[in-house]
Formats: C-alpha cells, sequence, structure tokens
C-alpha cells in the first residue's frame, strides 16, 4: 500500500481514489480494491464517499449511468447504499457507498476497478459532485 495524504491506499485502486478526491464536491472515505482471503470467499471492492446533500442526486445519477451491459454479463451486481450509523447522515451531509461483493476471479475483479476507474473519470470531467 501507498499513502495518499495520510491514508495508506492500495496501489490497485490508488490512482482512482487520487482522482476521485480532485472533485470539488466530493471525498472518498473508506475504500478496497479486493483481496482473496482464501481459496472459497469471494472478493469485494468498495468505494464510500461523503458529500454535500445537495450534491447527491447528481453523483447517484452518474454512478447508476455508468453500471453497464459488460458488467451484468460478467455477473456483478453493485449495491448502492446509504450509510446510516455513527451519526450518518448528518444535517448537510450523506455518505453513500458503493461495493461490487462475492467477486470469485480476476475478469470480476478488474470490471469492478475498471467501473471506479470510469465513475472517477466521469465525476472531475463534469466538476461535481
Amino acid at each position: 500500500m501507498t499513502k495518499v495524504g495520510s491514508t495508506k491506499i492500495d496501489k490497485n485502486i490508488r490512482e482512482t481514489i487520487a482522482e476521485f478526491n480532485r472533485s470539488r464536491h466530493l471525498k472518498t472515505v473508506f475504500c478496497c480494491a479486493g483481496h482473496k482471503k482464501d481459496k472459497d470467499s469471494g472478493m469485494q471492492v468498495y468505494v464510500m464517499f461523503e458529500m454535500k446533500k445537495k450534491h447527491l442526486p447528481e453523483f447517484l445519477a452518474q454512478a447508476f449511468e455508468m453500471l453497464s451491459y459488460k458488467m451484468s454479463v460478467a455477473t456483478l451486481h453493485a449495491e448502492v447504499s446509504r450509510v446510516s450509523v455513527n451519526g450518518w447522515p448528518q444535517p448537510k451531509k450523506e455518505r453513500i457507498s458503493i461495493s461490487f461483493g462475492g467477486l470469485r476471479d480476476d475478469l470480476q475483479l478488474k470490471l469492478a476497478r475498471d467501473y471506479f476507474k470510469r465513475l472517477a473519470a466521469e465525476v472531475v470531467k463534469a466538476g461535481k459532485p
């Protein structure tokens, strides 16, 4: 792992997280690039984002638009959830987690990581959130 700021980030997702954090209206809180713990367990790739509530609808539209047929063919299923623990949501901010779980092979792992890479580029290109 390498640090981005004061946080260690897995090399397989480091550039993507740095790209997300270039956005003015969004920051990443937690992430995982996916690691196989044993031969029978699936892997999970996820990123948790924090943003002002007013930017949430546009971000969710971008996130859902980036999900594609190609990902469905590989039997990837995204889970998008609102974080509602430890004092969240707050009056003006939201935390949203996007995750791909149960990944069984390198193709699925690559597709999940590529999803976040494409989403990061789209978020920065749009200028927000």
